[in-house]
């Protein structure tokens, strides 16, 4: 019986969490602010010291934009903190 009920309290978390997701969605759409098929602003980023790094990027030197990325597909990871 335990392990019923901890397969729907688990089923019900993931609920909650992809509607908690989706509201952030909706409320970027609503404001307008974010639209589909709009680039990122020029990003400038500093403090690449290893020539691991930098050879790993394809980019010479300690600052470089995305557009020095020698990529096909650059995968970005936004973290806020509140």
């Amino acid at each position: 019986m335990r392990n019923r009920t901890c397969g729907v309290d688990f089923f019900m978390l993931l609920v909650f969490m992809g509607l908690f997701l989706l509201s952030y969605t909706a409320y970027a759409a609503y404001t307008g602010k974010y639209k589909p098929g709009m680039t990122l602003p020029k990003l400038t980023f500093h403090g690449l010291t290893s020539p691991e790094d930098q050879a790993y990027l394809g980019v010479k030197g300690d600052t470089f934009t995305l557009g020095d990325v020698s990529a096909r597909l650059v995968i970005i990871d936004v973290m806020s903190v509140l």
